[in-house]
């Protein structure tokens, strides 16, 4: 009896194991997961000059509110192509690996760090979710959104009410 019910024990530790491993690596991992649009924009990027506006900037893996587990680096443009409008995350782009991060467009410069996001996020334009922790991304823009003067991009993890990166976008 004794013996079966460690054996039972040992049992239902090795299932609990299995199944905190894969909520954590269903968790921590995105798939990739774009649109034939988003692969057009994405193609078009290697000649820039099929866009007819962009903007520039770049994740600042030093901003304020970043620290070693939460940060983010990489170039990301706002692009305008056939009436349509994106923000591409560039192939260096970096964030630390985490929960249901998600990508705003802010009215704002230099929002680099948890408390000013906050008092902005009512402001703020959700994109959409971080599908991968590097490489190239794509997010559309609404078409009812209009672009303010000053032009930042945050990203956030919702979850954790975290802030990860920002990047000021300019010409």
């Amino acid at each position: 009896m004794k013996n079966t019910m460690k054996k039972l024990g040992l049992l239902l530790g090795i299932l609990l194991a299995i199944l905190l491993i894969g909520f954590v690596s269903l968790h921590f991992s995105k798939p990739q997961l774009r649109t034939e649009k988003e692969e057009a924009v994405l193609t078009a990027l290697q000649n820039p000059s099929t866009f007819t506006k962009m903007l520039s900037g770049e994740f600042d893996p030093k901003a304020i509110g970043s620290d070693d587990l939460h940060r983010g680096s990489g170039k990301v443009y706002w692009v305008e192509k056939d009436d349509s409008r994106y923000l591409v995350f560039d192939e260096d782009f970096q964030v630390t690996r985490g929960p249901d991060y998600k990508v705003y467009l802010v009215p704002d410069h230099n929002i680099h760090h948890k408390e000013l996001f906050k008092n902005i996020k009512n402001q703020a334009t959700r994109l959409g979710n971080v599908s991968q922790f590097s490489g190239k991304q794509v997010f559309t823009i609404p078409e009812t959104y209009h672009k303010p003067e000053k032009l930042g991009v945050v990203i956030w993890c919702e979850t954790f009410k975290q802030f990860i990166s920002y990047a000021n976008l300019q010409p």
